[in-house]
């Protein structure tokens, strides 16, 4: 086969005539772009930090509504059975999420 009639050679042949151009970003893009990552980390710490917040605060009260609820001597015994799995679960979960972290 001819190198001209390969049609391996002919793709070869029209890419060659494309250039491709490069361009970098000045001073003033880089500095602009930077900004904006800063300002999109510094917003995405806030968020996790507030969801954070707010799944301690949540976590805790209920915990403590559990606590009160197995120590309350006027509660059924029904309503002590449920408070106190409720509570296992949180602090087992609390555990699980603790040794979970450390390990990776």
């Amino acid at each position: 086969m001819e190198p001209m009639n390969d049609p391996n050679v002919q793709i070869l042949k029209n890419v060659s005539r494309e250039s491709i151009e490069i361009q970098r970003e000045g001073p003033e893009e880089m500095a602009s772009r930077l900004r904006q990552q800063e300002a999109d980390a510094k917003l995405r710490r806030w968020k996790d930090g507030v969801l954070y917040t707010v799944g301690l605060i949540s976590t805790a009260a209920i915990l403590i509504a559990c606590f009160w609820m197995v120590l309350n001597q006027s509660a059924s015994p029904e309503t002590r059975e449920w408070a106190r799995s409720i509570a296992t679960l949180i602090i087992g979960g609390l555990v699980g999420y603790l040794t979970g972290k450390a390990r990776s």
